[in-house]
């Protein structure tokens, strides 16, 4: 991968680019685990994942224009773009839903049995 974007592959590289495919897969795991999130949770993923995209633009951007990477890498800067915007539609989507998709999990707004209190649901 490495040399498609015309860099050398030193061991160091290759260490560097197997530790940062270990990350990427972790946190692909993450997603698929939290697919099923709702209200803050979904919108703690959606961020995280949205300032990821971002940071890769402002990095990798950072990288092309002082010539540390090659001009052949600019191509990854779409795909970080795609997926950010993906990534920032899903987040104005939760905006309105924040409050009510957190009162709809089950036994919101009641405590645990052993309180003996319980509180409405909104």
């Amino acid at each position: 991968m490495l040399q498609g974007f015309g860099l050398n592959t030193p061991d160091e590289g290759i260490i560097l680019s197997r530790d940062l495919g270990v990350t990427l897969l972790s946190i692909g795991a993450l997603n698929w685990l939290a697919r099923d999130a709702t209200g803050t949770a979904l919108r703690a993923v959606l961020i995280g994942n949205l300032s990821i995209q971002v940071l890769e633009i402002v990095v990798n951007g950072y990288e092309i224009a002082t010539g540390m990477l090659p001009g052949a890498a600019a191509g990854g800067l779409v795909i970080h773009a795609a997926l950010g915007v993906v990534f920032l539609l899903a987040l104005m989507r939760t905006r309105g839903t924040r409050a009510n998709s957190d009162s709809l999990r089950p036994n919101a707004g009641v405590l645990p049995r052993s309180s003996g209190l319980r509180f409405p649901a909104r």
